[in-house]
């Protein structure tokens, strides 16, 4: 690559979308267990 600055912007975005992409993923898998969870005490 001839200009990495101009890649490096783009790295710093896309980690980010990364790390939001995990962190939605992760508080959905907590949610269904939280929920799994309740419906084995309750059941």
């Amino acid at each position: 690559m001839t200009r990495p600055r101009q890649a490096w912007p783009s790295t710093v975005h896309a980690l980010k979308a990364v790390g939001l992409s995990t962190l939605i993923e992760l508080t959905a898998a907590l949610g269904i267990a939280a929920v799994w969870v309740i419906g084995l005490t309750v059941a």
